[in-house]
C-alpha cells in the first residue's frame, strides 16, 4: 500500500486496514479528547477478536503513520496528503479540511504513541535545560537509555542524571550521524558568531576609551590654561 492509498483508508469512518480485511463490526466506540478538534470525539478502536497488534492505528504499524506525515502534527502536511489522495474530486475548502482534520488526528493518535515508547529509528536526548542534544540510533526505548547512560559522562552528566529521550524519526544510524553533524556545526557557527559580536563590541569600547582619554586630556589641558590664567590676572 502506497501513502496516497493509505490516506485514502485513514479518512474513512471506519478504515479497512493494511489488509483491506476490516470492517464496521471489528471496531470498538470510545470516547477521547482530541487535541485538533480540542474536544471529546468519538474514536475507534479495533476488538481484540481483529487480531491485529495495533488496535489503536487501525492495524497500520504506528511507524508507517509516522513517516506518511514525518512524524509532524502539522495541518497543511495532512491538507496536502488529502489533496493529492483525490486527485479526480473537486474537493471544496470545506472537505479538504474536514478530511485532513481526521487524518491529522488519526495519525497523531501514533505519533503518541511513538513519542511515548519509541521504536526502532532516531532519538534526541539531552540531561537538563540549557544542555547539548544529541541524537543516538536506537531499537527501542530500553535501547535508548542505556547509550544515553553510556554517553551522560561525555555531556556533564553522571549516569544516574535523568536523560529526557523522544523519538525522533525512523532513520538508521547515518541519519543519526547526520543530526548530530548539524548541531555541531551549529554550535561551532553559533560560537563564532558569538566571538565577532565580542570583538565588535571590544572594539567600539576601545574606540570609546581612546575617544574619552582624549577628552581627559583636554579637559585637564583647559583646567590648567585656566587656572594659570587665572593666577596671571591676581
Amino acid at each position: 500500500m502506497n501513502n496516497l492509498d493509505l490516506v485514502v483508508d485513514l479518512v474513512r469512518k471506519y478504515p479497512k486496514g493494511p489488509l483491506g480485511k476490516y470492517k464496521k463490526a471489528d471496531y470498538n466506540t470510545r470516547y477521547r479528547h482530541s487535541d485538533v478538534y480540542d474536544r471529546s470525539i468519538c474514536g475507534y478502536t479495533l476488538f481484540d477478536s481483529a487480531g491485529s497488534a495495533f488496535p489503536k492505528t487501525f492495524g497500520y504499524d504506528p511507524v508507517s503513520l509516522w513517516d506518511l506525515v514525518k512524524g509532524s502534527r502539522s495541518s497543511s502536511i495532512c491538507e496536502d496528503l488529502v489533496r493529492s489522495a483525490f486527485p479526480n474530486e473537486q474537493l471544496t475548502w470545506t472537505s479538504v479540511t474536514r478530511r485532513a482534520r481526521r487524518l491529522q488526528d488519526r495519525t497523531g493518535e501514533a505519533i503518541s504513541y511513538l513519542k511515548k515508547h519509541g521504536s526502532k529509528g532516531v532519538w534526541s536526548a539531552c540531561w537538563g535545560y540549557g544542555t547539548d542534544t544529541i541524537y543516538i540510533h536506537a531499537k527501542g526505548l530500553e535501547d535508548a537509555q542505556a547509550i544515553a547512560s553510556v554517553l551522560a559522562g561525555f555531556f556533564g552528566a553522571s549516569m544516574s542524571d535523568t536523560c529526557h529521550l523522544s523519538y525522533h524519526n525512523t532513520g538508521d544510524a547515518s541519519v543519526a550521524k547526520k543530526l548530530n553533524e548539524n548541531t555541531a556545526h551549529k554550535m561551532v557557527t553559533d560560537a563564532e558568531q558569538s566571538l565577532r559580536w565580542s570583538q565588535e563590541r571590544l572594539d567600539k569600547s576601545k574606540k570609546a576609551l581612546e575617544k574619552s582619554e582624549k577628552l581627559a586630556a583636554l579637559l585637564r589641558t583647559v583646567c590648567s590654561i585656566s587656572e594659570e590664567a587665572s593666577n596671571a590676572f591676581h
